[in-house]
This record gives C-alpha cells, structure tokens and sequence, in this order.
C-alpha cells in the first residue's frame, strides 16, 4: 500500500485564477501535472454550447481563446461570501447554481489528482485568505462555509482549511537550518496576505 493509499489526504490551493493540488506518496509530496505538464490549472470553466460539455483549466482557457461558442467562467471564488453565490447564472440553455459549478471543477481536478495519486483522496486540507473579507465576520464565515460545502459536494469526506500565507510560512520553515526571520508573501489574484515564520 502507497502512502498515498494509507492517507488518502491532499492539499488544495482553490486560487482566484489558478489552482494546484498535491498528495503525500512515497514519503513526500507530489505535485498534481495538468495540462501539458503544467503544475497549476486556471480556475477556469468554460460551457461550450455547441458540444454541450463543460471544460476545465487550460482547455477552457483556450477555447475562451478561440472563440468557441459558450460561455466562460473564471474567479469563481471572488462570489464566495456574497449574495451572488447562491444564485443561478445559464449556462448551456439551463440555470445552475454556481456552488454546482465550483463543485464541479473540484471535483474534476480531485478526480485527476487520484488518477496521478493511484488511490482514492478523501481527506483535504484547503488553503484560504486570511480574511474573505475582513471587515466583515459574517460574510467572512458564509465564504468559508460555503468552499466547505462545495469541497464535500465533490466527494471529500473531511475538510480542513489553512491560511494560505501560514501554509507557505510552514514549508518555508521546514528548510531552515538556524534562527531566522522571514517574511513570507502571499501575493493571490484575489487577495494577498503576509506572515513570518520564525526558527528558534
């Protein structure tokens, strides 16, 4: 049995404009290759009314590109919190509520991170902004909530969140050999966030 198949764990950047994954196996961490090799995916999805399929990251990018005839969504997580998010927006002739549409691009690339992983991941850990929005508590614990939701929907069982500058904080760390202070920067299409780990 893998690592990978004893954890069943991974960790998921869901960015404003990209997103990555990775999983544990063999002892470390890979790194989830989509498109082309490529280590991250647009947060992107594109409805092509033509075929009457929906297309994820690059693909959807490209066909954005092309002029293909549909309609392209991208920064989902900028409705995350708001009113908006629990609407429905038309895609291919149907409403939609565009919790589904964030659940399924999750679930999309959890599906490509088990195929690379050869084991089913149901345990994540997710990275989010310190604050949604940070003058606003409420609203601030709706967006959280509601990626919760949208995670589990796509099929994770268990469903942890990690500020995302304290998780490269934590990486960083792992490498230092003495004392240092380091400021770590999170610089998100969405928001950008600051910490500094500290080695003692």
């Amino acid at each position: 049995m893998s690592h990978a198949e004893a954890s069943g764990a991974c960790g998921f950047d869901f960015g404003t404009s990209n997103s990555a994954l990775g999983y544990v196996a063999a002892n470390s961490v890979k790194l989830v290759e989509f498109a082309d090799g490529k280590l991250t995916a647009p947060t992107a999805v594109f409805f092509d009314d033509d075929e009457k399929h929906d297309f994820i990251g690059e693909e959807a990018k490209e066909r954005y590109i092309a002029g293909d005839n549909g309609r392209y969504l991208r920064a989902l997580k900028s409705l995350l919190g708001t009113s908006l998010f629990d609407e429905k927006t038309v895609v291919m002739g149907k409403k939609v509520p565009f919790a589904s549409i964030v659940s399924g691009f999750v679930e999309r690339l959890k599906k490509t991170a088990e195929t690379q992983a050869k084991a089913p991941l149901d345990k994540v850990v997710v990275g989010r902004p310190v604050f949604f929005f940070e003058s606003n508590p409420d609203k601030d614990q709706k967006a959280e909530n509601s990626l919760r939701e949208c995670f589990k929907t796509a099929g994770f069982k268990s469903v942890e969140f990690q500020y995302e500058p304290l998780a490269a904080a934590f990486d960083f760390e792992r490498s230092l050999q003495k004392e240092a202070l380091a400021l770590i920067v999170d610089i998100g299409g969405g928001t950008s966030d600051f910490s500094r780990p500290q080695h003692n």
